[in-house]
């Protein structure tokens, strides 16, 4: 019974096999189907543009043998499978991270879908590039010229201050820089203003990049005609890095400049240390005439010798940025700085007067010592507030500076007569200030920026004037001076950023209020008590087509006078020349109009300024007594104009780049009517050129020069730079050897004439610039990169300090 029961069990069992094999069999081929599958997906960079020719692999996950292998052009990834599951997947471009992933099949994924492949910059693979690939010394940033400063001849200069006055399209002249054919720049250094003692103490090792930006919008203060913005190495990976930089100089004097600098960076914290020693020997020789053809006129001739022996000069810096969260960052830094210099002055000059035949000589030793020390300290918070890029920033920034002067005075006239002065100078400048900016971003087409700033600025100056008779010190009231002055700025910006199809717009208006005071000791009243309230508009219309770009801009920008120009101080060079302050000057205001196509790096600009109250340089004021007064003085209106050519060339072993400007000012002031000289336009070219030589070393070469120029009231004459220097790296790549010649053919030095009505005055200088420098930079350590930055809250109130 049992035996029949299993047995009908067992072929009903077989029955329903057999119908239900054709189902089974369908089923096979459907599993067996599941081996072939389509992978698809889009790739992209961090900035969502599609990633040409990304390379891609396709792995068995069992065995890692290589199924298939190729390249996605446009971002579109599409892989057919037809036999090994499961399957791993690699992408990976040049200078971007790579992306793996493992893909199972199912049945139910014929296509298996990897949406958006986004590649991220790979870091330590730009780093490789970046060692082996040459790059490229000039690039056109938004209109503006970009010149990269690390491996070019301009890495070998002492201090900042030298390497701006040899970078293309920018001069130097008493420690003021300026933009050729637009005039006075203020300087930024990673988004901090630079005053003129840091120029000298920033470490050129860490300069990356310098931006000239000829039409500044109002997230930029408004002093200056332009802006030069100095952007430095950073983003740090954890690690520890270090640069240790020589230079020797030989010329007419030796000179030595020793940079070190430390990064170092764990988890959350990053810090940055840096120290720089300098000392040296330069002078300036200066051959002045005055000639004044009047009923009582005179002709005088001054030869003046200034020569500095720099004892010592170190800076340091200390900075520390934590990263509170993924969103925020807290840093301090602080900066010093410590300059003692030793100064010999050597002043001769002879008077002849029309009604007197015996000419009047005096001969005078200025023997002085120099005591300038810093500190700054500054503390900034930032928080990224949304994930399209809206920023917050709170900065705060104190500053003090104290500058001593001891100066000893031996001097004989034509009939042998010797005086003995001493002449001290203290001056003291406290700043505070803060400031929080506010960066909202709706989408990618629109942007609102916002700020407010506060910044106090106060200066204490004395000088103290004495001549010794018999053996005792008198002061000699007349050339004294005791001076208060108290500023107070505050400030506000909008601007707002449109991008609608292949235009962009960005407008939005600046407004500064200036609270000035002025106490002059020695007179025992207010020599400055002013209030004024400047607006400052900015509009900026864009349009790229293709690799053209189109740019016309409006700004308007304010330069102050410097607190050292409104010290009413007196300046002795004998008893019938001196140079003195001016309380009395003005603010000037400047309307700029530019005009900018760009191309392929190839840059064409055209612009037009017009100036109110321009400050001048010091100008010579005649008195009937035969003495000269200098000091600055405010003109009236200036008109001026420009045009600027930027050509590039590069191939496979010479790089160059040729800066061609034309520029034209002319003053209009009744005061100034009878002028003796013509406006005429000045010429600059500028042109570097590298020659690479493979295996060997790089050549480069450095010529500058601009031709007589005049607005009518100021005449200056052409000046010629040029250097050359060899350099090649060592040690893989971690010793750079450059030996450079400085003003190789012997030509630099600048002149000019100042002439109205019966008066005239010429001026000539001579720098010890003529010399060979040997620059040796050894890096060490690991690190990738680095994520230390500290911005400054006022650093436009310190550069008026000089």
């Amino acid at each position: 019974m049992n035996t029949v029961y299993y047995r009908e069990r067992i072929f009903f069992l077989l029955r329903v096999l057999l119908c239900l094999s054709p189902l089974l069999c369908n089923s096979f081929n459907i599993f067996s189907q599941s081996n072939n599958f389509s992978i698809t997906g889009r790739i992209v960079d961090a900035a969502g543009v599609p990633v040409e020719g990304a390379s891609v692999t396709l792995l068995s996950a069992k065995d890692s043998s290589v199924i298939l292998a190729g390249r996605a052009f446009g971002g579109q990834l599409k892989l057919d499978v037809t036999k090994y599951q499961p399957v791993i997947l690699k992408i990976s471009a040049v200078g971007l991270s790579s992306f793996d992933t493992l893909i199972n099949n199912t049945p139910f994924r014929p296509v298996v879908d990897l949406g958006t492949i986004k590649l991220h910059t790979d870091t330590k693979a730009l780093r490789e590039v970046e060692i082996t690939a040459r790059q490229q010394a000039f690039k056109v940033v938004d209109g503006n010229m970009s010149i990269n400063v690390d491996n070019t001849l301009l890495s070998a200069s002492n201090s900042v201050s030298e390497l701006l006055s040899k970078t293309p399209g920018l001069s130097m002249k008493d420690d003021a820089v300026a933009v050729v054919g637009k005039g006075d720049a203020i300087v930024f250094y990673n988004g901090e203003r630079i005053p003129a003692e840091r120029l000298q103490s920033l470490q050129v090792s860490q300069i990356k990049q310098i931006e000239i930006i000829t039409n500044p919008s109002t997230k930029y203060d408004a002093e200056g005609k332009a802006v030069i913005n100095i952007i430095g190495k950073k983003k740090m990976e954890d690690g520890l890095l270090g640069r240790v930089r020589q230079n020797i100089s030989q010329g007419k004097f030796f000179s030595s400049a020793t940079d070190l600098s430390l990064d170092y960076k764990f988890n959350k914290f990053a810090i940055s240390t840096g120290f720089n020693f300098q000392t040296g020997t330069s002078d300036v020789q200066r051959d002045s005439r005055y000639n004044v053809t009047d009923t009582a006129g005179y002709i005088r001739n001054t030869l003046y010798n200034s020569r500095t022996h720099s004892k010592y000069i170190p800076t340091y810096r200390v900075g520390i940025n934590y990263h509170i969260d993924s969103l925020s960052t807290f840093s301090i830094e602080y900066n010093g700085n410590k300059t003692v210099q030793d100064k010999r002055i050597d002043n001769q000059n002879r008077t002849q007067y029309l009604k007197i035949p015996t000419p009047v000589a005096y001969s005078s030793v200025n023997n002085s010592e120099v005591d300038l020390g810093s500190n700054t300290v500054s503390a900034n918070y930032n928080r990224t507030l949304d994930p399209k890029g809206s920023n917050l920033f709170v900065g705060a920034q104190y500053f003090r500076q104290i500058y001593k002067y001891d100066s000893d005075i031996h001097q004989t006239d034509s009939g042998n007569v010797s005086s003995h002065f001493n002449n001290t100078w203290y001056n003291r400048i406290r700043l505070i200030s803060v400031r929080t900016d506010l960066e909202k971003v709706f989408d990618k087409n629109n942007k609102l920026t916002t700020g407010v700033k506060f910044a106090q600025a106060s200066t204490v100056s004395d000088i103290k004037f004495s001549e010794e008779h018999g053996g005792e010190w008198v002061n000699v009231d007349d050339l004294s001076r005791k001076f208060r002055f108290s500023e107070n700025v505050p400030a506000a910006y909008l601007e707002f950023g449109h991008k609608f199809d292949a235009y962009r717009l960005n407008a939005g208006v600046r407004t500064e209020m200036s609270i000035v005071r002025g106490y002059s000791g020695a007179d025992r009243q207010k020599v400055i008590d002013t209030n004024y309230v400047n607006l400052f508009p900015f509009v900026k219309v864009s349009r790229k087509k293709g690799k053209y770009e189109y740019t016309l801009s409006y700004a308007t920008r304010l330069h102050r006078p410097s607190y050292d120009d409104l010290d009413p101080f007196t300046e002795y060079h004998d008893p019938t020349e001196v140079v003195k302050g001016n309380p009395y000057l003005r603010p000037s205001y400047t309307h700029s109009l530019e005009v900018s196509l760009s191309f392929d790096d190839y840059l064409f600009k055209v612009g037009y300024m017009r100036t109110k109250n321009d400050i001048s340089p010091f100008l010579p004021n005649y008195l009937d007594s035969g003495r000269i007064e200098i000091q600055k003085v405010n003109l009236n209106i200036s008109n001026a104009a420009y045009l600027g050519v930027t050509v590039p060339l590069k191939t496979t072993y010479w790089e160059a780049q040729t800066t061609f400007n034309v520029s034209y000012s002319k003053l209009n002031d009744k005061r100034f009517s009878q002028l003796k000289d013509e406006a005429f336009p000045l010429f600059y070219i500028s042109s570097y050129h590298t020659f690479y030589i493979p295996h060997v070393f790089n050549v480069e070469l450095l010529g500058e020069y601009n031709s007589r120029q005049s607005n009518g009231f100021i005449t200056n004459y052409h000046t010629i730079w040029t250097e050359m220097a060899i350099s090649r790296k060592f040690l893989h790549n971690k010793l750079n050897a450059r030996l450079s010649a400085n003003d190789v053919i012997n030509a630099f030095y600048q002149s000019g004439r100042n002439a109205y009505a019966n008066r005239e005055n010429y001026y000539e200088r001579r720098f010890s610039a003529r010399l060979v420098r040997l620059s040796l930079t050894y890096s060490f350590g690991k690190l990738k990169s680095v994520d230390y930055k500290n911005v400054g809250a006022a650093k436009e109130e310190i550069n008026r300090a000089h």
